[in-house]
């Protein structure tokens, strides 16, 4: 009888169809667009001011040290990225215009704005409207 070596083969094709990967397109992390706002070590989001149009997107880039985004309460502010977040990214959609502040809960202090509209990032130095928010 042969069985043992069928087996094998049919075990080793299984295995090959099964490694092949998915559908081969791109992944979440190669989709990105629009600017990425790094949450650094040293407790500050770079940039921590940027603008996009209505609809655009931003992505958060987590390093070592763990951070969180939680949005002031805003109409049209996206979801928080809650947690403890490190070495990985997260990208929010803002769909309605404004600015929306947001903070790392993690670290008192660590804050940052988008602004969604029209127009282009403020200067160096130069805050958008209403940053920093203090309550």
């Amino acid at each position: 009888m042969r069985m043992p070596g069928l087996l094998s083969v049919w075990l080793v094709s299984v295995t090959l169809v099964a490694c092949s990967g998915g559908k081969g397109g791109p992944t979440e992390s190669t989709q990105r667009t629009g600017p990425t706002v790094v949450a650094s070590a040293e407790a500050r989001f770079t940039p921590s001011a940027i603008t996009v149009p209505a609809g655009g997107s931003v992505t958060w880039r987590f390093e070592a040290t763990p951070h969180n985004v939680t949005f002031r309460q805003a109409v049209g502010a996206p979801a928080d990225i809650g947690g403890a977040n490190a070495n990985t990214s997260v990208s929010r959609s803002f769909r309605t215009g404004g600015t929306f502040l947001y903070d790392c809960t993690l670290h008192p202090g660590m804050s940052g704005a988008i602004t969604v509209g029209q127009g282009s990032n403020p200067p160096p130095g130069e805050p958008p409207p209403g940053y920093p928010y203090e309550p």
